[in-house]
């Protein structure tokens, strides 16, 4: 099983229906989990380092990790767990 931030991708399950996310390990969790995951939730990649637009929050324009991730991209959701423990970054 992959870490979420292994070969420098992070992968977030996010819906913005009820405005939550959820780290994985595995874009295709979907497809490989027994558990169910709402067809609301949309996998995203990310792949570590990249470029995005400077701002107070990010003053060089580099995204170097999942902490900037969420402040980036998912500041106005909510984290919740991923609903199966296999997929659960550590």
């Amino acid at each position: 099983m992959q870490t979420a931030l292994s070969n420098n991708v992070a992968i977030i399950f996010s819906s913005l229906d009820d405005g939550k996310f959820f780290r994985s390990t595995s874009h295709t969790q979907r497809y490989e989990s027994k558990v169910q995951i709402p067809d609301r939730y949309v996998p995203i990649t990310y792949s570590l380092p990249h470029e995005a637009v400077a701002r107070d929050s990010l003053s060089d324009g580099v995204v170097k990790n999942i902490n900037d991730i969420i402040s980036i991209y998912h500041y106005d959701q909510g984290e919740v767990r991923n609903p199966d423990q296999l997929f659960q970054p550590s």
